[in-house]
């Protein structure tokens, strides 16, 4: 089944303008007008599903997990699930990470982006419908997921009385600090409200060096925060800080 048409509106979602904008005259070659949009908080969802694109193409040079879970939230959305995706560049590894969440995706290396979007805009592929935006995380054992190694030395933030014990029930040689340094990799920090985080992020980021930051946060919607909330948000402090690595990371029951 093809689309009407082979050109239009493409939107870049890219972590660095400047190098976005370095890649505009690529879509322009190819005969699409594209716009750079840097993902911060909900309203890009709104913004997509108001103005849909032809095409929403996501670098995977910078940052590649946050562009793969933005991709996930993307196809969650029902007013945006059908634009065709395309993933371009990105090391080896970190392509083949997206591909296994979303198989149905575009994957190429920028010089083949032309072909790739007239591939997109004029083929319809069923999309791939993922469970939630922590759908990549599926199937790993939990110190995977967490990014816990024998010699990790951590913080916990505000956490619950017995999570020290379940990690080290995971990895007993664990080390935990009683306060949080920038020698700690990673962080876990629990918020209980929107109005937490929003007070506290800017504090908690000075704790990192080059380790990461997972965030949970309660079941349920009275917290006021979500995987998509929490990871934009710290895709915006990442772009600004140029800190380490942020991860959305899961509810949890008090």
């Amino acid at each position: 089944m093809a689309r009407a048409g082979s050109s239009g509106n493409v939107v870049l979602i890219h972590w660095n303008r400047g190098e976005a904008e370095e890649k505009l005259a690529l879509f322009t070659a190819a005969g699409f007008r594209a716009e750079v949009l840097l993902p911060d908080g909900l309203a890009f969802l709104k913004t997509l599903t108001a103005e849909p694109p032809v095409a929403i193409v996501i670098s995977l040079d910078r940052l590649p997990s946050q562009g793969r879970d933005v991709a996930l939230a993307i196809r969650m959305n029902k007013g945006t699930r059908a634009i065709p995706l395309i993933f371009a560049g990105g090391a080896l590894e970190k392509v083949a990470r997206a591909r296994e969440s979303l198989p149905d995706a575009i994957y190429v290396d920028w010089t083949a982006i032309g072909p790739a979007l007239q591939q997109a805009v004029t083929t319809v592929a069923q999309p791939v419908v993922p469970t939630s935006v922590l759908a990549a995380y599926a199937g790993s054992p939990l110190a995977q997921k967490l990014g816990l190694k024998t010699t990790s030395v951590i913080a916990l933030l505000d956490a619950p009385e017995d999570f020290a014990d379940r990690l080290l029930s995971l990895i007993p040689t664990l080390r935990i600090e009683e306060k949080p340094t920038r020698n700690c990799n990673p962080l876990f920090w629990f918020v209980r409200h929107a109005a937490d985080f929003d007070r506290d992020v800017y504090v908690i980021v000075q704790y990192l060096g080059k380790g990461s930051l997972w965030i949970f946060w309660p079941k349920g919607t009275s917290s006021g925060l979500s995987p998509l909330r929490l990871r934009t948000a710290a895709m915006a402090l990442a772009q600004l800080s140029q800190l380490g690595m942020f991860e959305a990371g899961m509810p949890f029951i008090f």
